[in-house]
């Protein structure tokens, strides 16, 4: 039988059998022994081997341990169960006519048993080429003992040529190789000097990882010392990474924002290789995990290791420590983490969060010193110098409101009861478009009066504008909601321009200025509210550049009442006028949804198919407190009003439009002529001509008519009417006459005395017989009349909104002057006053700069992008949760300096978890607000219009509970809306003229 060798070489891990006369030993390595085979070598004994290919050329040299079995002599392997050698020394055995079948199948079964050591592979593999060089019988599958098993192995003893028992080798330990109990090397005088070589060897080579793992591998010493040397490495990689590290603590909210982990692993990588190397070794492989996940853990583990090693390097502690405390965290809780090494203590991070919130209004003071250095003759007069001006002079406005907290004790005694917490909340808004180019200089009195009664109308151009915002906002329902549309989708305009688009798309710059712990109620408060804004208001030379002060309501008329009370101080500062009050837009916003609610949403209705109120029970749920439940009113009012709009599109598209143009149905101009259908619909806005054209008698020409029971004008103070119309008594009250505060005013009906309340009722129930009696057949659909004016008022809060969103600031002012209307005709008389006032302020009543501030930086833009404009009151309305909520973790602890730590990290809580996110490499959460509505929701409402036929004309039906309804957008006394708005222009040029008069 031929004879054969079985060769691996480690380099390409391929396996090679060739016969034994083409293999030629060159050189023994180890103790020959005695000879026990054709070669005269013995089994364990290492030989230089040169493997020849057919014509005698020598085709690699490799140094391998050899084992002589039976006939042929094997290298042992180190992969024995790596298939593709199996294939491949198959491939090999065909060609040199080995039994093939018998031994794939059965190298197979024997090595697919896991060994320890590649010397039992070895072994495994050779038993096997044995029993086919000897043509043995295959022998049965047997139990093969655990690798850690104690039993001793049974070896078939080796025999020579001539029969005799061959003596059992002593086995010796090769250089490389640790295979005694518990890792310790034996290594003797021989194998010493071949393991030192082959070291030697790989170094010279440059195969140092080779050197280092055969020590590593066979030397307990070599393994400490290499400890020992890895230790003293990464000791001096931190002492030069201490030197200048970015995880040593900052001090500032800039650096705290600009912290990365990416930072941190970079300068480990360069200064501290072997510590990185380390870490990521215990991680894992890169490709085993994500990396951009890894960074920010790799970073943790290394700025706690080196907070231990020194507590300067604390600027992970700080940035988790602060976001704890933002969170509401307990102080258990801070000391547990602390002594982990995962945050600083609770103490730390308020001295922290007290040295950053030290100057939280440097920003504002800074822009107060730009405006005071800066001279007449640098100031560039005309639009065109907008853009370049805006950054250079900064300009900006103020917002205050207040934000009441209430405390609750646990067990209330005449000690410990429940407390009230009256607080004002203020912040500064950089303005986005200049105004510091325009003339600031005040007009006179005569000004004022001389502004003509048009300025206050709605003109022929702002209907015009107003149909065209209508237009538009129909135009978005119907291609969003209309399968015919839908492909128009591009062709609708979705963003409405103007002059100061680009800047309104401007991210805002908002510093909250911190709470006062007043009540502006009381006019006393809000003079020191007033008194401790004024450090704000820039001073250039003698005079006082003024700000403007947004606020509600009842906030501007507190802000007028004070500038009254100090209109005899002997200086401008004194008397308070470096403060400029005006309206904001999100509370009128609220009272107009409000009065749209009162007019079309009752509980009598809850039978009537279409009404607000029937839609209510089918799709959602709605409070009447409007002001608590403004987002979802609002929304559900948007939704009906898509609705009606989609089924009005739906009607006219099925009705006159295929008659009209059959063969056209889906083109741009088809979008355009049923918009104009629909909004023809319902638009019918108050006449201002008829205002205008007015004439007033001459008893309202000499005097004002005078009312309540005191008969005389008290200006600023508050009034209620009487229910009953008429009233012999004055119809019109002070609330000081009648003993009633303002909070007290009944949301009701309200009369001036029984005799009034009795003779109301008596005149409704004979009202009420008397319709049953000579009621005559309407000719008018009051469900028509009804569906119109749901359209008209859901369309105008969403054109409204619409202004706000993209800051157009002649479109808001436009809103304002129809608010007018709406005042006047709802009875909001303290509305109307501030909406009076508005409208003089930006017609001529203040300076061109003050008029162009307020006229375009009512609105801020907190995240930035085209439409992303609020109101400044809406704005202040989510700094106000923010600080309740945070004040939450304070308990009932509540002291001047919480409230105002607590008051000035409004808006730095969001920054910092945004710097977070963006460290530890996480998507920022923006979470939009959920829509009350779906599709599904607005097709069912859509049929349910379409079923009832409710915008189609069948005159004589009416809802139950709007039996005669009727949509009114007139006005009912014109003559007395053109007297009231005469007065108001009188009364304030009659206090500018007052203030005027004073010498400051």
């Amino acid at each position: 039988m031929d004879q054969y060798v079985l060769l691996y070489f480690a380099w390409d891990k391929t396996l090679s059998v060739k016969k034994l006369e083409d293999i030629t030993l060159v050189e023994e390595k180890g103790d020959a022994g005695d000879a026990t085979g054709p070669i005269g070598c013995k089994a364990g004994c290492e030989f230089e081997v040169q493997d020849l290919d057919d014509a005698g050329k020598n085709v690699s040299t490799v140094t391998k341990k050899v084992f002589f079995i039976g006939t042929v002599l094997f290298m042992a392997p180190s992969k024995a169960r790596c298939t593709n050698q199996l294939s491949e020394f198959q491939r090999q055995l065909e060609e040199n006519g080995g039994n093939l079948e018998q031994l794939v199948d059965f190298a197979k079964e024997k090595m697919n048993v896991t060994t320890k050591t590649k010397r039992g592979a070895s072994e495994k593999l050779s038993a096997v080429l044995k029993e086919l060089a000897e043509d043995a019988p295959l022998p049965k599958k047997k139990k093969v003992a655990h690798p850690w098993s104690k039993k001793k192995k049974v070896v078939p003893k080796k025999t020579a040529e001539n029969g005799a028992p061959q003596p059992k080798p002593k086995k010796k330990k090769a250089a490389c190789n640790s295979g005694t109990k518990g890792n310790t090397a034996v290594w003797d005088e021989a194998s010493s000097r071949q393991g030192r070589k082959t070291v030697s060897r790989y170094i010279l080579q440059g195969q140092y990882t080779r050197a280092f793992k055969s020590m590593v591998k066979a030397s307990s010493a070599a393994r400490r010392a290499l400890r020992r040397t890895l230790q003293m490495v990464v000791s001096a990689e931190l002492k030069d990474l201490c030197n200048s590290s970015i995880l040593e603590g900052s001090t500032s909210l800039e650096q705290l924002m600009c912290f990365r982990w990416q930072d941190v692993e970079c300068q480990a990588s360069k200064q501290a290789p072997t510590l990185m190397a380390a870490i990521h070794a215990v991680l894992g492989k890169k490709k085993m995990y994500n990396t951009t996940t890894s960074t920010p853990v790799v970073g943790s583990i290394l700025s706690q290791l080196m907070f231990t090693r020194n507590k300067k390097f604390n600027a992970s502690q700080h940035l988790v420590g602060i976001l704890m405390w933002l969170a509401g965290c307990g102080r258990e809780l801070f000391e547990r983490l602390n002594h982990l090494g995962i945050c600083m203590s609770i103490s730390r991070i308020r001295k922290r969060l007290d040295t950053i919130i030290k100057d939280y209004d440097a920003q504002v003071c800074s822009w107060v010193r730009d405006i005071s250095t800066q001279s007449k003759q640098q100031l560039d007069v005309g639009n065109q110098n907008i853009d370049k001006k805006a950054d250079s002079t900064p300009s900006f406005t103020l917002c205050f409101a207040n934000v009441n907290k209430k405390t609750e004790a646990g067990h209330q005694t005449t000690d410990n009861k429940n407390k009230q917490y009256n607080l004002v909340q203020t912040y500064a808004a950089k303005d986005r478009i200049s105004c510091m180019h325009l003339d600031d200089s005040h007009p006179s009195a005569q000004d004022i009066r001389n502004i003509p009664l048009q300025t206050y109308m709605p003109s022929q151009a702002d209907v015009q504008t107003l149909r065209m915002e209508y237009l538009t906002m129909v135009e978005r329902i119907l291609v969003n909601n209309i399968s015919a549309f839908e492909h128009l989708h591009t062709e609708v305009t979705w963003h409405i321009p103007h002059l100061y688009s680009d800047q309104a798309a401007r991210k805002s710059t908002l510093i909250p200025l911190g709470v006062m712990e007043k009540d502006e109620s009381k006019i006393a408060d809000t003079i020191d509210i007033l008194e401790h804004l004024q450090k704000y208001v820039p001073e250039r030379g003698d005079n006082m550049v003024k700000i403007v002060l947004y606020g509600d309501r009842l906030s501007c008329e507190r802000v007028n009442d004070a500038q009254n009370a100090r209109i005899n101080h002997a200086t401008e500062k004194a008397c308070l006028q470096g403060l400029v009050g005006s309206i904001q837009e999100w509370n009128k916003r609220a009272l107009l949804l409000e009065d749209t609610y009162k007019e079309l949403f009752t509980q009598t209705s809850a039978r009537d198919e279409g009404t607000l109120y029937h839609a209510k029970n089918m799709f959602g749920q709605i409070t009447h407190n409007i002001h608590e439940t403004f987002d979802h009113s609002y929304d559900f009012m948007v939704f009906c009003t898509k609705a009606y709009v989609t089924a009005a599109g739906i009607t006219y598209m099925d009705d006159g439009f295929r008659k009209d143009a059959p063969d056209a149905l889906g083109t741009l101009d088809d979008l355009h002529r049923v918009a104009e259908r629909v909004v023809s619909m319902f638009f019918f806005p108050p006449n201002a001509a008829k205002v205008l054209e007015s004439s007033l008698g001459e008893k309202d020409m000499q005097s004002e008519k005078l009312f309540c029971t005191c008969k005389s004008k008290k200006d600023g103070e508050g009034w209620i009417g009487c229910e009953y119309p008429g009233c012999t008594r004055g119809l019109w009250f002070h609330l000081g006459c009648v003993d009633m505060r303002e909070e007290d005013m009944p949301s009701g009906a309200w009369y001036c005395s029984d005799l009034c309340k009795n003779s109301h009722t008596v005149e409704l129930l004979v009202s009420k017989k008397t319709k049953r009696k000579t009621k005559v057949p309407s000719k008018l659909d009051h469900k028509l009349e009804y569906s119109k004016a749901l359209m008209w008022r859901g369309l105008g809060h969403m054109v409204r909104q619409d202004s706000l969103r993209e800051a157009d600031g002649d479109r808001i002012l436009m809103h304002w002057k129809f608010d007018l209307f709406e005042f006047f005709e709802k009875h909001h008389p303290k509305y109307f006053i501030q909406c009076h006032r508005l409208i003089t302020d930006v017609s001529g009543g203040l300076s061109a700069r003050l008029s162009h501030q307020i006229l375009w930086n009512r609105t801020v833009n907190p995240h930035g992008g085209t439409g992303g404009n609020i109101e400044m009151d809406l704005q202040m309305e989510f700094f106000n949760k923010e600080f309740k909520e945070s004040l939450k973790s304070a308990g009932g602890n509540l002291t001047e300096q919480t409230m105002a730590r607590y008051s000035h990290l409004i808006g730095i809580e969001k920054d910092v978890a945004k710097a977070c996110d963006v460290a530890v490499q996480r998507r920022p959460d923006f979470r939009a607000r959920e829509k009350v509505v779906d599709s599904n929701n607005l097709k069912e409402l859509v049929k349910l219009v379409l079923d009832h036929k409710l915008l189609h004309y069948i005159p004589g039906r009416s809802h139950s509970a709007f039996q005669d309804f009727i949509l009114k957008t007139d006005i009912a006394s014109p003559e007395k809306l053109k007297l009231r708005i005469m007065k108001r222009q009188k009364v304030l040029a009659d206090q500018r003229q007052l203030f005027g008069s004073v010498t400051f």
